[in-house]
Order: C-alpha cells, then sequence, then structure tokens
C-alpha cells in the first residue's frame, strides 16, 4: 500500500530529475559554447563560477568538458550534492553570492541563472528587505570584481517588463501576473544600470533565447502546450539581429544577458 509520503517523495524525485535535465541541457547547449568562446591560455583550462548554482548539474557539466569549475549556493538544494562530481573534487561551496570567497580576477566567465530576482528577498518568497538594493549592489560588484580583465559575466532572469511570470508563484492561468513597476523582478535597464554604473561592466548585451528552455514545466499547466510553439517562434523572430531590441521588451518573457569585465 502506498502512503503520503511515499507519493510526496516520488514527486520531489520526478521534480529533481526535471529540474537536472533542464540545467544539463542549458549548461551544454546554451551556456558552454559561448564559454568556450573566450580566449585562454595554451595549456590551461577556462576557470569558471557558477553563482547560485543549486543542486550543481551545471558545474558538472563544465567538469566533464575540461573546464576548471566552480560552484557557491547558499540553500536547501546544497542536499543534492552528494551526487555531484564537483563535490567530491572539492568544487562546491556552501556560501553568499554577496561576499564571494575568492580573489579578484580569479574567474574567466561567471554565471548565475535565476538568481538575482532573489537578492535581497526574504528567504525564498517575493518579499524584500528594505535594504534589498545595497544587497544587489554587493551581489553585481562581486560578480565583476571576480571576473578577470576581458572575461564575461553570464546572466539570466524573468524580464520585469513582461506581465506573466511564470517562474514564481502564487501562480493564476499558468503564471503570476504582476505589475511592470514591482520590485521583486528586474528589467534590462535595472541589470545595465547595477552591472555597469554601479559594479564597472565594461558592456552589456542582451542575448537570444533560442535553445535555453525545455518547456517541460509549460506542458504540465493549462495552456502550455499551446503556449510552447507560440514562443519557440518569438524566440527565432528575436534572435534575429535587426530585432535584438524585443528582447528587453515587454514581449520578452525571460532576459540572458552576456556582461564584459
Amino acid at each position: 500500500m502506498t502512503g503520503k509520503n511515499d507519493h510526496s517523495s516520488a514527486w520531489q524525485a520526478e521534480q529533481i530529475a526535471a529540474e537536472r535535465a533542464k540545467l544539463r541541457q542549458r549548461a551544454k547547449a546554451y551556456y558552454l559554447p559561448l564559454i568556450e568562446e573566450l580566449p585562454r591560455a595554451k595549456g590551461s583550462p577556462l576557470r569558471v563560477l557558477s553563482v547560485g548554482c543549486g543542486i550543481a548539474e551545471d558545474v558538472d557539466v563544465y567538469l566533464e568538458h575540461g573546464l576548471d569549475a566552480w560552484g557557491i549556493d547558499p540553500g536547501f538544494r546544497c542536499a543534492a550534492w552528494r551526487e555531484r562530481r564537483a563535490l567530491q573534487e572539492h568544487r562546491l561551496i556552501r556560501g553568499d553570492g554577496c561576499c564571494l570567497p575568492f580573489a579578484d580576477a580569479t574567474f574567466d566567465a561567471v554565471l548565475s541563472s535565476g538568481v538575482i530576482e532573489h537578492i535581497g528577498a526574504q528567504g525564498d518568497g517575493l518579499e524584500l528587505r528594505p535594504d534589498y538594493q545595497r544587497h544587489r549592489r554587493r551581489f553585481a560588484r562581486e560578480l565583476v570584481r571576480v571576473t578577470k580583465p576581458l572575461g564575461m559575466i553570464l546572466l539570466d532572469a524573468p524580464n520585469k517588463r513582461c506581465p506573466a511570470d511564470p517562474w514564481h508563484g502564487p501562480f493564476r492561468l499558468g503564471a503570476r501576473w504582476h505589475s511592470p513597476w514591482e520590485r521583486f523582478l528586474l528589467s534590462a535597464r535595472e541589470i545595465r544600470a547595477l552591472f555597469l554604473d554601479t559594479a564597472g561592466a565594461s558592456s552589456m548585451e542582451l542575448l537570444p533565447l533560442s535553445n535555453f528552455f525545455l518547456f517541460e514545466n509549460a506542458r504540465r499547466r493549462p495552456g502550455g502546450r499551446i503556449i510552447e510553439p507560440a514562443a519557440k517562434a518569438f524566440f527565432r523572430l528575436i534572435a534575429h539581429p535587426g530585432l535584438s531590441w524585443l528582447r528587453a521588451s515587454f514581449l520578452a518573457p525571460y532576459l540572458v544577458v552576456r556582461l564584459r569585465r
């Protein structure tokens, strides 16, 4: 006979498996080619840091492809680290992205996926601390500080300008519907101000969204199978250089940003 806890354990295992597949695909198909474009010293692997690495699946992918990869995360998902090769090689650190335990100019690439909106928040919720802006400025400065000159920072997060947020509940009709003036999410302009004006990065570019999503969560929600082909068509459209301005518009649900030190 199956009890309630058995169903809960099966659901958690399914969620972790889905997250692992998503992170592995994103690291391998999207971020790895960008990282491998960076120049490197002969005989030396590129050094990569994943800030807010969660279950650290991406760190393992980078290690498998010969990168000198590290991860840091403060949260409860660190329990999944026991399955990671990166933990066995002592490359995972429990710590705060606002105070990174690395020297200046340590990494060729620094990545942070779905993290910046949570900086300055109360726990894992949407409520922000009164001094949330100070925490976000520190976070931006730390990511720039540990990046080598001519290195890059790859950052992704839901787009504040889009009224539908399907990544943070409570959900209604498949998304959290919010005001474009809310403080939790960030716009491309706010990310630019944090990293270029405050933290000293030299440039910022919004990247295409093609090949970024697996749409596995969307398929489980009402209307998800209808939204998927429309979203893919839109992502192909804004991949065109002449339409790159749409990547920061209210039509784009997500932002992927490349910053240069």
